[in-house]
């Protein structure tokens, strides 16, 4: 949430530490190099203990209040992201909260909310969406009974709605497959969670590559990139509703096979049976079924990419070395 000098950051009342040090402690994490940083976060940095699935935010009426007067603009990342989960949980961490931040903005204070690519759903036999762009929301995707698409999807609607009524400011901003930091490799903290870099530990570990796969292209998103990229955007408060953050440069895994090889890991060619009589000696459930469902249509980017330029910036190519950072990262799984 951002003020005019400030910052106010809200957190989930479901750690034992406060806010304030949940706060620092990451910020330690991400930017340990930088030792003035935790001097300008107690200096421009206000901590509320809350929880957006609660009424006011999970604060107190006042403060609540007070808050309405004074934030200008929310962003909003708090997100449940597991694919498995009882749906009643998340609808709880995904759609209510989204409701909750919905009337805390009203129609006086501007909010970005973060959501994801995804709501584009799967390839299902006979229908293949392949123009889901900026513009779009329903065109009989298929969400696989997924409760995280789902959640996701019905909160972009929920925004959406409100703001054909008139009742919101507000701006989506659909990520693609977030990954490590371009600049120094860094990643989230449980990087042995993220199921894409599990699908490519078990591949390596295997050490086999269906054939079907090699054509199959692979995204990856640096974080400090889609943050940049959001930020940028807000700040040119250009007229439109919906961006697509998600890099263009993608590669295939028979790219990423050949980047293996050069890095001393050989990958053999085989064919889907064989792949996956072997795999499931290296991947969980979650993993296996990530890496045998079905592929994800298509989509649009293209005035986003304009918006970008007109930003002077743009996406890096995914190269050797960046492969490297995710190799790194997924041999650390362990520590």
């Amino acid at each position: 949430m951002i003020l005019q000098r400030k910052y106010i950051a809200s957190f989930e009342i479901n750690s034992k530490k406060n806010g304030n040090q949940r706060l620092h402690d990451m910020v330690e994490y991400y930017y340990s190099s930088d030792s003035e940083i935790n001097k300008l976060i107690d200096k421009k940095v206000v901590v509320l203990n809350g929880d957006v699935t609660k009424d006011y935010l999970g604060l107190d009426f006042n403060t609540y209040e007070s808050l309405r007067d004074k934030v200008k603009t929310v962003v909003n990342s708090a997100a449940n992201v597991r694919h498995f989960v009882k749906p009643t949980q998340i609808r709880k961490d995904n759609v209510e909260s989204v409701n909750n931040i919905i009337k805390f903005c009203s129609d006086k204070i501007s909010l970005a909310h973060i959501s994801t690519l995804s709501v584009v759903g799967f390839k299902k036999m006979g229908i293949e969406i392949s123009d889901f762009d900026e513009n779009s929301l329903y065109m009989n995707q298929n969400l696989d009974n997924n409760p995280y698409l789902i959640s996701k999807f019905e909160a972009e609607k929920n925004i959406l709605i409100s703001i054909c009524n008139d009742n919101l400011n507000a701006n989506i901003f659909r990520i693609g497959n977030i990954m490590p930091r371009c600049s120094d490799g860094l990643f989230q903290k449980n990087a042995n969670q993220n199921v894409f870099l599990s699908a490519l530990k078990a591949i390596m570990e295997c050490k086999m590559i269906p054939l079907d796969y090699l054509d199959t292209p692979l995204e990856f998103s640096p974080v400090d990139e889609c943050s940049s990229f959001v930020i940028n955007l807000l700040n040119k408060n250009l007229p439109y509703t919906i961006y697509h953050i998600a890099n263009p440069y993608t590669i295939t895994f028979k790219d990423f096979k050949n980047f293996l090889s050069s890095l001393g890991y050989d990958l053999k060619v085989t064919d889907y049976d064989e792949f996956l009589d072997d795999l499931s000696k290296y991947a969980d459930e979650y993993t296996k079924e990530y890496l045998l469902a079905s592929n994800i249509n298509g989509f649009n980017e293209t005035r986003t990419l304009e918006n970008l330029r007109d930003c002077n910036i743009e996406w890096k190519k995914i190269d050797l070395e960046y492969i490297k950072k995710i190799i790194n990262i997924i041999h650390h799984f362990d520590d």
